[in-house]
């Protein structure tokens, strides 16, 4: 059997080489006429040489040809791994819309029927008085895993159900408005972006008992638009709704916030009560809040009362108002009596009798501003230099608009506490 010539030897080379694949193939004959030149480059031949040849020629070819080989690899590895970034993205994203199906399915579910609603006592510190409660939604594991109410509501607004579930919520609370007594105001939740919608304004509509309403702002995004906002609560102020601002000294609720919308009540944020007893920043802070809710028409919460100490230092600073799972967790509406008499109770027996306070009537009455005039306590001066970097900005912003207005302490208690925040300022600043 005759040996192959070059032309077949060559495709059969061709044929067994991965396509995607760069094996250079370069054709030495002696053959100079035009068709074999055809041939062996239609073949597959990368180059072609004729006889006679230079070998520095033939070594610069072979050299060309594998650089050839090697850029070729080097592209195809580079086309591999984008290929396989893009398919994690796609896989990614099929992932993250699943997901938001799942959410939006779930929040559905649950805008389907009322909300279950619970309720935590917002007691008078001087007697032990209930004086209004917060309505609280809760939800139960659709799906088996357990979600906090704030992740419920921020997973219904990744799919743009927010405004719907808190709809939903202000609807399940108002249900029990009639059945409060008239000294008890019912403070419900809404965000901006639910406060400007139309639907708010019509679930108000028809309601009797509007002045027993305290509408809480809660607000952990910055305000794009105060005019607006200004603008739609406007008539809710008008018809008696009370004005609260959540979470005063987290997120977004600062002293900016506070002054453009002039509040009826400023909630303390728990960040500023937890371990008010044992720090002299946070009780200097308080007191200079106190100071600036007199100053600005406005009664003081405090959120998150957790120790009978956290009460106790509360009372000697002549906050009015508070609330936490001490003086009463949240509980179904058919518990509040109970709750009440549990949280008078226990104010009845603290150790410390409470500060005078301005004002006798609860909020629902009046709204008094509750300005305490007790010493701040022993030590206040004592470690503002190590004052944690969480409340850097809040102590700042107390001090920059108590300057901004003008603001004198009303009493030597508040003075010193004052003169405590513009010490620890020259470390803050």
């Amino acid at each position: 059997m005759p040996p192959p010539d070059g032309f077949t030897l060559l495709e059969e080379l061709r044929r067994r080489i991965d396509p995607d694949d760069v094996v250079p193939l370069i054709v030495l004959t002696a053959d100079v006429s035009l068709e074999a030149k055809a041939r062996a480059l239609g073949a597959g031949a990368h180059d072609l040489l004729t006889k006679p040849f230079h070998y520095g020629e033939l070594l610069l070819r072979v050299r060309n040809a594998l650089a050839v080989r090697a850029r070729h690899r080097e592209l195809r590895c580079r086309a591999e791994a984008v290929t396989a970034q893009l398919e994690e993205r796609l896989q990614a994203d099929r992932r993250a819309a699943q997901h938001r199906l799942d959410i939006r399915d779930r929040v559905q579910q649950v805008l389907a029927a009322p909300l279950p609603m619970v309720f935590q006592p917002i007691v008078d510190l001087r007697d032990g008085a209930m004086v209004g409660v917060e309505a609280l939604a809760r939800f139960a594991p659709g799906d088996g895993a357990l979600r906090t109410t704030a992740e419920w509501f921020g997973e219904a607004a990744s799919v743009s159900l927010g405004v719907d579930l808190e709809l939903l919520a202000l609807r399940s609370a108002l249900t029990v408005l009639d059945g409060l007594d008239d000294a008890v105001f019912l403070s419900i939740n809404a965000s901006p972006s639910a406060v400007m919608t139309d639907a708010f304004a019509e679930l108000l509509d028809g309601l009797p008992a509007a002045g027993h309403l305290v509408l809480e702002l809660t607000e952990h995004d910055q305000v794009a638009a105060y005019d607006e906002l200004l603008g739609a609560l406007g008539p809710v102020r008008a018809r008696g709704v009370r004005l609260a601002v959540d979470d005063t000294g987290a997120g977004w609720s600062g002293l900016q916030h506070v002054l453009r919308l002039t509040p009826d009540l400023i909630k303390l944020d728990r960040e500023l009560i937890v371990g008010v007893d044992g720090d002299p920043a946070r009780r200097a802070l308080v007191a200079a809040m106190l100071h600036f809710a007199a100053e600005t028409g406005a009664a003081v919460v405090a959120e998150g009362i957790e120790t009978t100490a956290e009460l106790q230092a509360l009372r000697e600073l002549g906050v009015a108002f508070g609330q936490g799972y001490l003086l009463s967790p949240p509980v179904p509406a058919s518990s509040l009596v109970v709750a009440a008499r549990r949280a008078r109770a226990l104010t009845a027996a603290a150790t410390i009798p409470a500060a005078t306070v301005a004002g006798s009537d609860p909020p629902v009455r009046s709204l008094a501003v509750a300005v305490g005039g007790a010493a701040v306590g022993g030590g206040a001066s004592v470690g503002l230099s190590r004052v944690s970097h969480e409340l850097r900005t809040p102590l700042n912003a107390v001090i920059g608009f108590a300057q901004l207005l003008g603001l004198e302490p009303l009493s030597p208690a508040q003075q010193d506490a004052l003169r405590h925040l513009r010490a620890a300022s020259g470390h803050l600043l």
